[in-house]
């Protein structure tokens, strides 16, 4: 007989214990089995101990995983006597048990159905440890199965467990020199189908878990604290006792509480704690959505995003994330992801997308007699869904879902046309999809690299490798085409309908029973309040919930707003001086910003860099385009990147906003603002433009001419107001950031003033220098920092009428200001010296802005 030794590996992991079952112990050991000669074999191994069976994984992989469960085993005593030639005494720690069953598995290490045996044996076993302990437990736990109903012995099996664990500290060992224990509370570590029991404990510079009886995975991470980014509160089993924490090596870790309370102390302790708390990011919903809808972020990561922010997380199952399918074509030889006949109507849920199936839906829910109504029995997202997709990427979870048997080869995840067909017709099928039909690092979940034997169907196919559309080149040509069509401009425009069915406001009420969007009650967040349920009740709910799935958490009461429109505008731009700044070559056409805006109006400022291009019109809204290439690689070796360069490339459009600034409730904040509008009304004026200006490094857009005398800061990729302004005593009239440097912005007003404002300085704690290089950084980068000193820096004074043009220059260490009566002060940017007046007679009035002049006038200087 061979005997293929992996002793230093092990098959054992929790996807072989029973539903609510923990590990108590592992111990090494022997197996004594009887041949088919009736000769005793003895098996090297570890024996499992664990709340409803032992498990004994033989250290030969050609030996099976025996697994026998207590309620099968009728005794169990200490053993002695003579095996082979061999005589064992009590010493020898062997104990005896008789069962009438058990299971085997994972010979060789493969994944296949299990293998039920049904008959009678005395089992004898040798294990190294404390044997009159371990007997001593489970002689309580067969006496719990024989005894009592299952649910109340695996009730009382557990409770012994949790004696056992609470007498256990930290090993204070594995900390670190002058590492100092803050905070410890006992928790279950999470996975799918897992739950472990350990200690989280909290130090001066880690976060460490410590499980009581590891298992075979990595979940007893020491996370110091400086890599901790997210800490997000989670429910799990219709309680809010989870925590998952994310690290920046992009994975997370999910940990349940005893109760509520002691989730919320580890949760105020993490993020209050002095280490943890400067590297959390900001975790705002709000700025997400800007985000999204100016195209600054995926349509991919805002779909995770709300999936983490509702609840849904990897680690569970029954919460994982869902994705909406996106194509409808799944039989042509080609698509045009431009085509809008080949997408998914985004509108509707998955249930109401079949015209003849949905009216079976809604002639069912107006015939039902039970309330609460329903339209589907069934869940878009599910355990046995979820496990349907992966299949072959994780057999053992699904063998373990569906007791030890792989689903029938016909109801298997066989076609992608298939499973398209059946969510259209089927009326027990309404599942939408998962991340990984979106993540080319997954796309291994369509094939069959186990070599998983899933049987034949019923038209004699064996079911191997996912039949792909005819479009589809191969796995990763079709995850590369999904995640196309799921960037598509068609995808982007309809997205938020879908949002509001899964997330927002379709999800319950009047909203959603018009959508045809209610599935059954128990699915709902709230649905049952779990302190009134008895434990019978609660445990029912909780196995429905487990297999007939959760609804996200409910985000949004109202309509989520649309993705503004992303165009690609054809424009060709050259770099053609010495400062790799693109300017328009020649021979090709200027491109017309406006014709993207509804209501075309004059461009009034204009901001061009490396990385981006930024327009503001006279009414206040404004564009920003982004080089479709790298500018930086013309300074490349490598000739053919600078070959690259030299040629015209495209300008792409990443945000545009055709709506005045402050009338834009997604953009600007109705707190801050109020309802009135950006300009004074009261002003009698030749001109409606805007006044505006844009720092140098692109990143922020400063408005003028509001009504309160103010000024607003706003964020020029996500259209949000950091900072209001206030230090004249009049409307500002005018404003420009100093050039070339761009350490100041200078403003005037009809107070007849000139103010001077500093921009932070990096590595400085003033507002006084000159930006470094690297200012001219990501627009994308968050900014801690306020954009502007909160008051001027300077007052320049000397004007008796209002100020209606002002440039500086930084270089020229001086700020030229023209007020309506016809007069030019000079004054200097640093000290805010009084340099000269020049007067000059006016006949008719000057313009209320006339920067072309005040320009001239500085050269000439």
């Amino acid at each position: 007989m061979s005997t293929t030794s992996n002793a230093t590996k092990s098959r054992f992991d929790h996807f072989l214990l029973e539903d609510g079952e923990y590990l108590v112990e592992s111990y090494s050991g022997m197996l004594f089995l009887m041949d088919e000669n009736m000769l005793p074999e003895r098996l090297a191994g570890v024996i499992h101990v664990c709340t409803q069976s032992l498990i004994f994984d033989p250290d030969q992989w050609n030996f099976p995983v025996y697994k026998f469960m207590m309620r099968d085993i009728q005794s169990i005593k200490q053993w002695q006597g003579q095996i082979s030639s061999r005589v064992y005494s009590l010493d020898d720690n062997l104990f005896s048990f008789e069962t009438k069953a058990h299971t085997e598995s994972r010979q060789n290490n493969e994944s296949k159905p299990f293998n039920f045996v049904r008959k009678k044996e005395e089992i004898i076993a040798q294990l190294h440890g404390d044997l009159d302990s371990i007997l001593s437990i489970l002689t309580k736990f067969i006496g719990f199965y024989r005894n009592l109903q299952e649910r109340q012995a695996i009730m009382r099996c557990n409770w012994i467990l949790d004696d056992i664990y609470r007498e256990r500290t930290y090993d204070t060992s594995k900390l670190e020199p002058n590492e100092t224990i803050l905070l410890t509370l006992p928790v279950k570590c999470v996975e799918p189908f897992l739950q472990s029991d350990g200690l989280l404990v909290v130090t001066n510079s880690h976060l460490r878990f410590q499980e009581f009886a590891p298992l075979c995975f990595n979940s007893c991470p020491q996370i110091p604290l400086k890599d901790i980014i997210r800490i997000l509160t989670r429910r799990y089993s219709l309680r809010q006792i989870g925590l998952e924490i994310f690290v920046n090596t992009n994975k997370s870790y999910f940990y349940t509480f005893k109760n509520p309370r002691q989730r919320d102390e580890m949760y105020n302790f993490l993020t209050q704690h002095e280490v943890c708390r400067k590297h959390l990011e900001p975790n705002d919903p709000h700025n997400m959505t800007l985000k999204w809808q100016n195209s600054l972020i995926s349509n991919f990561d805002y779909l995770m995003y709300l999936n983490s922010i509702a609840d849904r997380t990897f680690h569970d199952f029954t919460q994982y994330p869902v994705f909406p399918w996106v194509l409808a074509d799944y039989v042509s030889e080609t698509i045009d992801l431009n085509d809008e006949k080949i997408y998914r109507d985004l509108s509707k849920p998955i249930g109401a997308i079949n015209p003849d199936r949905l009216e079976f839906f809604i002639n069912r829910y107006n015939d039902m007699e039970t309330s609460p109504k329903f339209h589907y029995g069934t869940h878009y997202s599910t355990p046995a869904f979820v496990l349907h997709w992966l299949v072959r990427l994780m057999p053992d979870a699904i063998l373990k879902l569906q007791n030890g048997r792989f689903d029938v080869p016909d109801r298997l995840f066989h076609s992608i046309k298939t499973a398209w067909e059946n969510v259209n017709v089927n009326t027990a099928d309404v599942k939408e999809l998962i991340p990984e039909f979106y993540t080319l690092e997954t796309s291994d979940f369509l094939l069959n690299l186990k070599k998983l034997d899933l049987g034949v169907r019923h038209d004699n196919q064996r079911v191997d490798n996912v039949i792909l559309p005819n479009w589809a080149k191969d796995s990763k040509h079709f995850i590369s085409t999904l995640k196309n069509a799921l960037e598509s401009d068609y995808v982007s425009r309809n997205l938020h309908n879908w949002i509001d069915l899964i997330f927002g406001y379709k999800q319950r009420g009047k909203a959603a029973e018009d959508a045809h969007n209610i599935f059954f009650y128990l699915t709902y967040e709230g649905a049952v309040n779990e302190k009134e349920l008895d434990p019978h009740s609660k445990h029912a709910i909780i196995q429905q919930i487990k297999y007939f799935g959760q609804t996200p958490s409910q985000l949004l009461l109202d309509p989520h707003p649309r993705r503004k429109n992303i165009f690609v505008p054809h424009c060709l731009f050259n770099m053609i001086d010495s400062h790799n700044s693109p300017t328009i070559s020649n021979d090709v056409k200027v491109f017309p910003i406006q014709r993207f805006l509804q209501t075309p109006t004059p461009i009034v400022r204009a901001f061009v860099s490396t990385r981006y291009a930024i327009f503001v019109t006279a009414t206040g809204a404004f564009a920003v385009f982004q080089w479709a290439n790298p500018i930086e690689e013309s300074n490349s070796s490598d000739p053919s990147k600078q070959m690259k360069n030299t040629l015209p490339f495209n300008f792409q459009l990443s945000f545009v906003d055709d709506k005045t600034i402050v009338n834009d409730p997604i953009q600007m904040s109705i707190s801050e603002l109020g309802s009135k509008s950006i300009f004074n009304k009261k002003l009698k004026q030749t001109s409606r433009e805007v006044v505006c200006a844009i720092s140098t490094n692109g990143k922020w857009i400063i408005f003028g001419r509001r009504w309160d005398n103010s000024m607003i800061v706003v964020h020029s990729l996500t259209g949000k107001v950091v900072q209001v302004l206030k230090g004249h005593q009049g409307v500002v009239e005018c404003l420009d950031v100093a050039t070339p440097k761009g350490h100041v912005l200078v403003s005037g007003g009809r107070d007849c003033c000139v103010a001077v404002w500093g921009f932070p300085i990096e590595g400085s704690k003033g507002f006084i220098g000159v930006h470094s290089e690297r200012e001219e950084e990501s627009l994308l980068d968050s900014d801690k920092k306020l954009p502007l000193s909160i008051a001027p820096l300077r007052y320049l004074h000397g004007h008796t009428s209002c100020v209606v043009a002002v440039v500086a220059d930084s270089d020229l260490d001086c700020v030229i200001s023209a007020g309506a009566d016809g007069s030019v002060l000079v004054h200097t940017l640093s000290k805010g010296k009084f340099m000269r007046k020049i007067e000059f007679p006016i006949s008719p009035p000057l313009p209320p802005k006339n920067t072309k002049k005040i320009h001239q006038i500085n050269h000439q200087i």
